[in-house]
């Protein structure tokens, strides 16, 4: 994170491979609520979510046995006319 807040600092935006890298990262160590506040941070910044960064986000909340959560991605993905992938698939 010490990165990221530099990048910031120094003008550099993170792009969406910035912020699929954290939320992986956050994501291995069950940091859920840090993953969750990248994806809403990347969103408000005008940063689009890919594939990649549902298929993070399902993982994630699947591996956690939050099957609800989820779900809301996948359907959220689907609403932002983004088509599920393999990878999806096996997640959800």
């Amino acid at each position: 994170m010490k990165l990221f807040h530099e990048m910031k600092q120094q003008n550099i935006p993170p792009n969406t491979i910035t912020y699929n890298t954290l939320i992986n990262i956050f994501g291995k160590k069950g940091l859920i609520d840090d993953s969750m506040k990248l994806f809403h941070e990347m969103k408000k910044n005008n940063i689009p979510p890919n594939i990649i960064t549902y298929d993070l986000l399902i993982n994630i909340f699947g591996t956690k046995g939050l099957i609800e959560d989820s779900m809301n991605l996948f359907h959220e993905m689907k609403q932002n006319n983004i088509p599920p992938n393999i990878f999806t698939t096996i997640y959800s």
